[in-house]
């Protein structure tokens, strides 16, 4: 049969990784960065109304440009999408429709 080294293999693995999670030393270290992450509080600062008024306009700003870069795309990709038609029934004489 084949892979049964790569299967041995991966038994091996998993043993040794179920043997670090059970050991003391690992144990230790699990607890104590659980309390490293409890003793840190997050600190959330406060914009004033004027503040969220610019990160609005900024957005919305930021916003139409993108609305207009896709029209432009969008334009462009049926543009070429019927010259792209039109260049195959005039060279292949192909007609898609009657």
């Amino acid at each position: 049969m084949t892979g049964e080294g790569a299967i041995l293999e991966m038994i091996r693995t998993l043993r040794g990784n179920k043997n670090l999670l059970r050991s003391r030393r690992f144990g230790n270290n699990r607890t104590s960065y659980s309390q490293e992450l409890s003793k840190k509080k997050l600190v959330f600062k406060k914009a004033t109304p004027e503040q969220l008024a610019e990160i609005r306009n900024r957005l919305r700003r930021k916003n139409s440009k993108n609305r207009i870069l896709l029209r432009i795309v969008m334009i462009i990709s049926l543009m070429l999408t019927f010259l792209g038609w039109i260049w195959l029934q005039s060279h292949y004489s192909i007609r898609l429709f009657n």
